[in-house]
């Protein structure tokens, strides 16, 4: 075994360890720093920086947002949900998605829709805002509440309420675009 010395900025260095319980940062870095390594040999794919945001994944399929991958160790129905959202939303003509600024939420470019956060605690789901006050909208499930600004928002917390929501998203984009 090799010994190599990092630098890591301290604000990285109190987040580890202050997330890390029963063991030193060092120890913790070598773990993530083998576990990349590995996982990036099995598909003999260069290590490189990104020349883009970060946030947007690459992808051979234009429009891809894996939510699995940007939120490690969430409730796997609220990343399942969120799935099905982000997918009916990157439908949408040159619509691209990337982690909100918080990292608690999917943001989506231009901005008609937006996921404020995935639910990681008690029941599964997503908060989610759509652009429009909610007498805009025709929504017979009832599902919209008054949101931010000109934004409604509703609590998606089942794959059913998720196609419910569907005809939110299209309403949405026309309401924003016409």
């Amino acid at each position: 075994m090799k010994t190599i010395t990092i630098t890591i900025p301290d604000q990285i260095y109190s987040i580890i360890e202050a997330k890390v319980k029963n063991m030193d940062v060092p120890t913790m870095a070598s773990l993530v720093l083998t576990e990349v390594m590995i996982d990036n040999s099995k598909y003999n794919t260069p290590l490189t920086s990104p020349s883009v945001d970060e946030n947007i994944l690459e992808n051979d399929e234009v429009n891809s947002f894996n939510v699995r991958k940007r939120f490690k160790g969430m409730n796997i129905q609220s990343l399942d949900i969120a799935q099905v959202f982000v997918d009916e939303v990157l439908k949408y003509e040159s619509v691209t998605a990337s982690k909100s600024n918080t990292g608690r939420g999917i943001r989506f470019d231009p901005n008609f829709v937006f996921i404020e956060y995935l639910k990681s605690r008690g029941e599964p789901g997503i908060r989610v805002s759509f652009y429009g006050k909610p007498n805009d909208f025709d929504d017979p499930h009832h599902m919209l509440k008054s949101g931010m600004g000109s934004y409604s928002r509703a609590d998606l917390n089942t794959l059913e309420e998720v196609e419910l929501a569907k005809d939110l998203i299209r309403q949405s984009w026309v309401l924003k675009f016409g």
